[in-house]
């Protein structure tokens, strides 16, 4: 059986959720965030210590206003009202892999802020939140600390077991790319709001049963 220590998740589909349900895009975003804390939470329930999750990329923050708010809203809401009791119960420390990034909310900023501030204490799981991320600046500024041991100052600094994938895509759309050179990948047909915390547990069993050759 095979050991999950770090877990990542790209959660995709919001948009086409919410267009296909007639749903408006901050409802459709909002309950993508309850589906995230789920996903967090069936994690840490079952042992794995790092849990990474792609919030926004810098390339997200080139999307239409509206659909930038939505998302942001949203985002917002989760760093202040649904990550506090996470990071309570599991003693969990919050890490912001990304930039400060003009075009993020003011609001949005304090919020990320402030739960990093308030997580750091813990040391018993950890929560990387991709935000305004983009791996050439988290290679550059590694590399601009310590170039020839770059690989320690990275802003998500373990590797990853598994990626889980939702809307059944098939690329990493530049997550953590150094970090999940041997991940195994697992592509969830449904779009993020549809996922079901069984949908979660399911791919951890999948993971502990694959067969991994590491390039052997």
């Amino acid at each position: 059986m095979n050991d999950l220590n770090h877990i990542g998740l790209i959660p995709d589909g919001t948009r086409r959720w919410s267009k296909r349900h007639n749903i408006s895009l901050p409802d459709g975003y909002w309950l993508t965030m309850q589906k995230i804390t789920d996903a967090i939470t069936v994690a840490f329930d079952n042992n794995i210590k790092i849990m990474t999750i792609y919030l926004l990329s810098t390339h997200n923050l080139n999307r239409k206003e509206y659909e930038l708010n939505s998302v942001m809203d949203a985002e917002t809401k989760l760093l202040q009202l649904l990550l506090p009791e996470i990071i309570e119960k599991y003693e969990c420390r919050v890490v912001h892999a990304g930039i400060m990034d003009d075009r993020l909310s003011q609001e949005y900023k304090n919020a990320l802020s402030e739960i990093c501030e308030k997580s750091k204490k813990y040391k018993k799981r950890i929560l990387n939140l991709l935000i305004a991320y983009n791996p050439q600046d988290e290679i550059k500024q590694a590399v601009k600390k310590d170039h020839e041991n770059f690989m320690n100052h990275l802003w998500v600094n373990e590797h990853l077991d598994m990626v889980i994938r939702t809307s059944g895509e098939k690329r990493l759309s530049n997550f953590v790319p150094l970090q999940c050179g041997y991940a195994e990948a697992h592509l969830l047909k449904k779009h993020i709001p549809e996922i079901t915390k069984n949908d979660m547990i399911n791919s951890i069993e999948e993971y502990k049963k694959r067969h991994r050759r590491k390039g052997e």
